[in-house]
């Protein structure tokens, strides 16, 4: 899991796959009637190869095979990481709690989508550009990069924004005869405009641009000093899943509201 060595390995044999964009949306399209854990992700990878291999093709990008190997390699290890958990090999920590809240009726959208967003950004994409690219060519990707995160960003924010669409219609009837409910009234016109998706949105796009400069900083430890630095991000990304399955009382109150009118 945090083995560099292993790792790399899996990421050379990726990396020597050809960009099959047929192939990733036939096996992810196939986990999306399935309905595995992760649907969300698993949605947004297979908007994602399909934007960003019509972009290539436009000459969008400086570098079009540099992302392309990017796009295949977060792809082919989410994947690898569903593989493993389907057969029982130990995963990462918080993809595990992503796994666990997947399986749990009590956890809204927005708190499935924050995690799986927190597992893959915060951690997985990290380790891939550490491992996956030399220094020069994360220098070559940087503003590739940009456009990628504008992307998925966009993606992200959609599907937040599609489901708060028909969260929030169907609530206010609901609850719009209740005068003196001026709180529960408020949070779903908040939805309605959008500022839950705009709010994950502004944080997602943070962290995406942080990523490649944390990558860089890694790349320049030992092999040692990487594992324990993969281990550190595990955990703290473990530590936020907690946090956003488990928040403190006054958001879990509102985050319960919110669930139990969910369609």
């Amino acid at each position: 899991m945090y083995d560099v060595q292993s790792y790399t390995v899996m990421i050379s044999e990726i990396n020597n796959l050809p960009f099959n964009l047929e192939k990733l949306r036939e096996t992810l399209g196939l986990l999306l009637q399935a309905e595995k854990p992760h649907v969300y992700w698993t949605f947004i990878f297979e908007k994602l190869a399909t934007t960003v291999d019509k972009k290539a093709a436009e000459n969008e990008f400086q570098y079009p095979e540099l992302v392309r190997r990017l796009i295949n390699l977060n792809i082919e290890s989410f994947l690898k990481t569903l593989e493993n958990l389907d057969a029982g090999t130990e995963i990462s920590e918080a993809w595990k709690i992503s796994v666990k809240a997947a399986k749990r009726k009590n956890i809204s959208f927005f708190q499935h989508l924050a995690i799986d967003t927190s597992a893959e950004v915060n951690f997985s994409l990290i380790k891939n550009l550490t491992l996956g690219f030399s220094e020069d060519e994360l220098k070559l990707l940087e503003n590739d990069f940009e456009k990628i995160s504008s992307f998925v960003n966009n993606l992200v924010s959609q599907t937040t924004k599609w489901v708060e669409e028909i969260w929030a219609s169907g609530v206010e009837e609901k609850i719009s005869s209740f005068p003196y409910l001026p709180g529960p009234v408020y949070i779903p016109r908040l939805v309605k405009e959008g500022w839950f998706s705009a709010m994950d949105s502004a944080l997602l796009n943070y962290r995406r641009k942080t990523a490649i400069h944390e990558a860089r900083k890694i790349q320049k430890l030992t092999e040692t000093e990487q594992e324990n630095a993969f281990l550190l991000l595990d955990r703290q990304t473990a530590k936020i899943n907690r946090q956003v399955i488990s928040p403190p009382v006054p958001f879990a109150l509102g985050i319960t509201f919110i669930h139990s009118l969910e369609p």
